[in-house]
């Protein structure tokens, strides 16, 4: 909550240089009470309905600030994501180095190493946090950051910093959000039969790094010591279940309380959970984390489509199918594990992504109108 009042503060500031017609606002003010209005639906308290509200403003308002700078934004991005994996990678050769500096953090079920600047969480094995709130966003930060630098050229040094980020996070999540960008790196240009020798052998060394942290992260998960996997099941799942009670409309946004009263929820977790552990855990411990399911569960199929459609045409990324598709990909797989669909970052991209003119597509629905309206002076004369 706080981050939002912050990033309300900076849209404070800067709305005096943001033009916004009557005309726009009025359609933004309608459109947000509508919004709303379906979003609430499975809230129980004033505070998550102020948050959605505060998210939506900051995430028009940045949009409108923004209006025709994405490609800066674009590089902007990449300068951020950058120093934030390079910050936790330090931070995980900093512990490795010298693990004795570092505190210990117990908060609940998790435990973080804490030295300044440098933080990491988990048990064992410790895994890279950076400044983010656990290590499957971190994996996102330094995914968009790999995927940026190759996409601007960066060099090579710097793209190997964003890679080992990924891998020192032991994300499972993140292993996978790489095989996009292993599949843009090997269609983003022509080359010679020795580049493509040499960009092989090293994706096979790379490959070889993260199937190591793969197996691990896998053998951890069956071993019944890390219940994570069955976390990601349980929420999967649960949004299968509300998208299957009400398919069209949705249930809104949902916290606790209303997943709580619902008993399917509760005979799935007995289900893939021990007594034991729902004893000291609780019910619906950690939150939902789907974020990829709870737009499909809170807003039904249509307007599902429609959100994941708006994100997909996104203004941030510049470039046609490859790039989008790439962007999109990375974010789907880490929204099957994080809650990021609630976030502002979700809300500006779908956004800025409404334009009809900036899709990818935009040139096809040209050619599909001025078919329609072909065969109408046809039939007309």
């Amino acid at each position: 909550m706080q981050s939002i009042l912050f990033s309300v503060i900076i849209c404070l500031i800067i709305t005096p240089s943001i033009r916004i017609s009557i005309k726009q606002l009025l359609l933004f003010i309608l459109l947000s009470v509508i919004f709303t209005l379906l979003s609430i639906r499975g809230l129980s308290s004033y505070t998550s309905v102020v948050y959605l509200i505060l998210i939506q403003f900051t995430a028009f308002f940045f949009v409108r600030y923004v209006k025709n700078s994405w490609a800066e934004i674009e590089i902007d991005l990449l300068v951020v994501t950058w120093w934030l994996s390079l910050h936790g990678l330090l931070s995980y050769l900093t512990y490795k180095a010298l693990p004795t500096i570092f505190s210990t953090v117990v908060l609940g079920e998790l435990r973080y190493k804490v030295f300044g600047i440098f933080i990491l969480s988990g048990w064992d094995p410790i895994r890279a946090t950076g400044l983010c709130w656990e290590p499957g966003l971190l994996q996102y930060v330094a995914n968009l950051s790999l995927f940026l630098g190759l996409k601007n050229s960066w060099p090579r040094r710097k793209l190997a910093i964003s890679f080992f980020t990924v891998v020192v996070t032991y994300s499972t999540t993140g292993i996978f959000a790489l095989i996009p960008i292993v599949l843009y790196l090997f269609l983003m240009r022509r080359r010679s039969i020795l580049q493509w020798i040499s960009l092989a052998a090293t994706v096979a060394i790379l490959a070889s790094v993260t199937m190591t942290v793969f197996k691990e992260n896998v053998a951890d998960k069956l071993s019944g010591s890390n219940v994570s996997g069955l976390v990601r099941l349980r929420d999967t799942l649960v949004g299968w279940e509300l998208l299957q009670e009400k398919p069209f409309v949705g249930h809104g946004q949902f916290d606790y309380k209303y997943l709580s009263s619902k008993s399917r929820i509760w005979e799935l977790e007995t289900e893939l959970f021990s007594k034991k552990y729902l004893d000291v855990a609780g019910e619906m411990s950690g939150g939902y984390t789907n974020g990829f399911m709870g737009v499909w569960a809170g807003y039904g199929i249509f307007l599902g489509v429609f959100f994941y459609w708006c994100f997909f045409n996104n203004r941030l990324i510049q470039g046609g199918h490859k790039e989008r598709l790439t962007f999109f990909l990375i974010s789907i797989i880490t929204f099957l594990s994080e809650p990021i669909t609630n976030t502002s970052w979700f809300f500006a991209l779908t956004i800025s992504g409404l334009s009809i003119k900036h899709w990818v597509w935009q040139p096809q629905f040209k050619k599909i109108h001025h078919f329609f309206k072909t065969c109408t002076r046809r039939y007309q004369t």
